[in-house]
Order: structure tokens, then C-alpha cells, then sequence
């Protein structure tokens, strides 16, 4: 269970760095960037701190969060809500960004902390796939959406 527990934190914290990174492209003033830097491993030690080496087989059983899930389930959605509008700002919330933000909200309800509580639908297959897979499908198109749009801004600045 040790190892499982590491893991389980590297991704977690892993995620809040995923988040704050695709910000940075949008981010012109250092100092911005560097208060951005500086939230984002705020954002990770509070992540690593609430994480607890319960999950597990029954993880997924869980029909309500623990007062360590939910708060940190509200720090990275705060993150995660700030890291958007700047992106937003950044990029001038073009039509990549709306269609990106669009997918990302609707990835946060298929998120595991909400999906626990939905039935299954026609197209998962038990073992197979899921709500949690929805949740990948949703964010890599969210993420798709932001990586040409980045590579826009990226071009325009050459």
C-alpha cells in the first residue's frame, strides 16, 4: 500500500502542475508569471498535505467525500478556475478558449469526486470503461482545444 500511497500523491500533485504549466504560455509579465509559479506549488503542498493513503479498492464505491477529499477537491477547482481565466485573458478568449472551457466544465461533473453518484450509461462496459474515461475523452479534447490555441500565440509572438 506504501507504494500505491506514493503514486497516488505524485499524480495528484502531478495534476496541479499540469494545470498552472499550459498558463505560462499566456502569461507576458514575469512578475505574473512568477505569482502564477509561486500558487501553483502553493496549490501542490496543499494537495500533497490532504492526500491519505485510504484509497483503494472501495475508492470508487464512495458516494460522498471526506473532509480531506472535498478540500481538496475545492483548492484545485479554485486552481484550476483561476489558471482558465487567465488563459482566458491571456488569449483573449477566442473561440478555442470557449470551446476548450466548455469541454473542461463539462470534465469537471464527469470528474470522480461527482461521477460516483451517476449510473452507468449505454456505452460503458463494466471493467471496460466508465465515467472515468468520459472524464479523460472530455479533458483531452479541452486539452486539444488549449495546445492550438497555444501554438497560435506561440506563432503570432515570432
Amino acid at each position: 500500500m506504501e507504494v500505491f500511497t506514493f503514486w497516488l500523491r505524485a499524480d495528484l500533485v502531478a495534476i496541479c502542475l499540469a494545470v498552472w504549466a499550459p498558463t505560462s504560455v499566456f502569461l507576458e509579465d514575469v512578475r505574473l508569471w512568477l505569482l502564477q509559479l509561486g500558487l501553483a506549488l502553493a496549490v501542490c503542498g496543499s494537495t500533497y498535505g490532504l492526500c491519505d493513503g485510504l484509497a483503494g479498492s472501495k475508492e470508487s464505491e464512495l458516494k460522498t467525500l471526506d473532509r480531506n477529499r472535498m478540500l481538496r477537491t475545492i483548492v484545485n477547482s479554485a486552481f484550476f478556475v483561476w489558471c482558465l481565466s487567465l488563459t482566458g485573458i491571456g488569449a483573449g478568449f477566442q473561440h478555442l478558449w470557449v470551446i476548450g472551457a466548455l469541454l473542461y466544465g463539462i470534465s469537471f461533473f464527469l470528474a470522480p469526486p461527482f461521477a460516483r453518484k451517476y449510473p452507468d450509461m449505454p456505452w460503458h462496459f463494466q471493467s471496460l470503461n466508465g465515467w472515468q474515461e468520459d472524464f479523460h475523452v472530455t479533458v483531452a479534447l479541452a486539452d486539444l482545444a488549449f495546445i492550438i490555441m497555444a501554438y497560435q500565440v506561440v506563432l503570432a509572438a515570432e
